[in-house]
C-alpha cells in the first residue's frame, strides 16, 4: 500500500489557514495511506527562532531540520519559503484551506494519486513546480 509521511503545522489542534507552516507552534507528523487511513506518529514543538525578516531561509532550514524524514509539509498559506522548499528540497509543500485535520485528510484521499505522483517524482530527484492547494469542494 502506498503511504506518505506529512508534517502539518497546527495551532490549537487545527491547521491555521492564515499562517505559514513555520509560524505554527506545533507540527503533527502523520503517516497517511491511499486507503484514507492515517496515524499520528508524533508531535514536534516548533523551536525555531522567529524570523528577523520575512522568508528568512534560516527559518526554513530550521523547520526542515526539526521535522526529519517527511514527504510533505502542510501550511495554511503559500510563502516564499514554500517555493524554496519546492525548488531546493525533496519535500512537497501543500497549502491547505481546510482547518479541520480530518476534513483535510478526506480531501487528501480524493487527490491521493496526484499528490503521490508529486512525492514519487521528488523521491526520484525531480522538483515539480506545483504546490497544490487543498480546499473543500
Amino acid at each position: 500500500m502506498r503511504c506518505i509521511k506529512l508534517a502539518i503545522g497546527v495551532t490549537s489542534g487545527k491547521i491555521d489557514v492564515k499562517k505559514h507552516a513555520g509560524d505554527n507552534p506545533i507540527f503533527y507528523i502523520y503517516e497517511f495511506c491511499e486507503n484514507g487511513k492515517y496515524k499520528l506518529l508524533k508531535e514536534i514543538e516548533n523551536t525555531t527562532p522567529e524570523e528577523k525578516k520575512h522568508a528568512d531561509e534560516k527559518k526554513m532550514k530550521g523547520v526542515i531540520s526539526i521535522l526529519g524524514d517527511i514527504d510533505i509539509i502542510v501550511g495554511g498559506l503559500m510563502s516564499p519559503n514554500f517555493l524554496n522548499i519546492r525548488d531546493k528540497t525533496s519535500i512537497q509543500p501543500i497549502v491547505s484551506k481546510i482547518s479541520n485535520i480530518e476534513e483535510f485528510f478526506q480531501e487528501l484521499k480524493l487527490n491521493f494519486d496526484h499528490i503521490y505522483d508529486l512525492v514519487e517524482k521528488r523521491r526520484n530527484g525531480e522538483r515539480p513546480r506545483e504546490v497544490p492547494t487543498l480546499k473543500k469542494v
